[in-house]
């Protein structure tokens, strides 16, 4: 799949990511993730409950189509390889079922 990281790595913290995957939405996404129990977050921290683009994320420069597109997720230490792993097939799972159907939304946007 097609990912962008959307920080600088040298300025954000190292147990918190936010990236971003078009053109599937990233609400779509969350929703495909609790199922499996993996719980992330939307936008940036400061704009959780928002249903706006995080005004962080259009701050840093990506577009509200990007900032819509934007998964946080945080590490702590009691997160295990294992739960890594889960993320990831869970995450590689959901991509590929919802990327077909944003594709062809885009497409014919």
């Amino acid at each position: 799949f097609n990912s962008s990281l959307s920080e600088d790595l040298s300025r954000q913290s190292p147990a918190i990511a936010n990236f971003r995957f078009a053109p599937v939405e990233a609400e779509v996404m969350l929703h495909h993730l609790e199922e499996k129990e993996i719980y992330v977050g939307l936008g940036s921290a400061c704009s959780a409950h928002s249903k706006e683009p995080s005004k962080i994320l259009t701050g840093i420069g990506l577009t509200p189509e990007e900032a819509r597109c934007s998964l946080r997720i945080s590490f702590g230490p009691q997160n295990t390889v294992s739960d890594v792993d889960a993320f990831l097939e869970a995450f590689g799972q959901a991509y590929r079922q919802l990327f077909s159907t944003f594709n062809r939304k885009t497409a014919s946007s």
